[in-house]
């Protein structure tokens, strides 16, 4: 049996009124675990901040992981062009143009994984909708 009582006051000094209450009624009735509501709405939730905390680690570390995979791709690309660079600068390019060629590159590049990545989830939300709609 579950009793919920409102109060106005803090529910752990009522207690020993409620159990007094209860044994008035009925002698034979035990009262057992005496929670507040909101002890009990944080024990329901918690396995739902975990699993919810898991999965922020883990888009951190995939956010970390796709930032040091474009940097390494960038550095990469600069590194083969400096040459190119070079030659761009003696015929008269700034040093804005240059850096507006390496930005722009990566923003394509970044892009592209966005997209790519997009129509991989679309595909694989339908394919998990089926297995649902088979398994319902």
């Amino acid at each position: 049996m579950t009793l919920v009582i409102r109060a106005a006051l803090n529910p752990t000094s009522l207690i020993a009124d409620v159990r007094g209450i209860v044994h008035s009624v009925d002698p034979n009735q035990p009262l057992g675990a005496v929670h507040s509501m909101q002890n009990t709405v944080s024990e329901f939730v918690a396995p739902q901040r975990v699993t919810m905390l898991i999965a922020g680690l883990f888009a951190t570390l995939a956010l970390l992981l796709a930032m040091v995979g474009l940097y390494g791709v960038l550095s990469y690309s600069v590194a083969r062009r400096s040459h190119e660079f070079g030659i761009r600068m003696a015929l008269g390019a700034a040093k804005g143009d240059i850096l507006r060629l390496i930005v722009a590159q990566g923003f394509r590049l970044a892009l592209v994984g966005i997209v790519v990545g997009w129509r991989g989830s679309c595909l694989r939300r339908r394919q998990y909708i089926t297995v649902a709609i088979k398994c319902g």
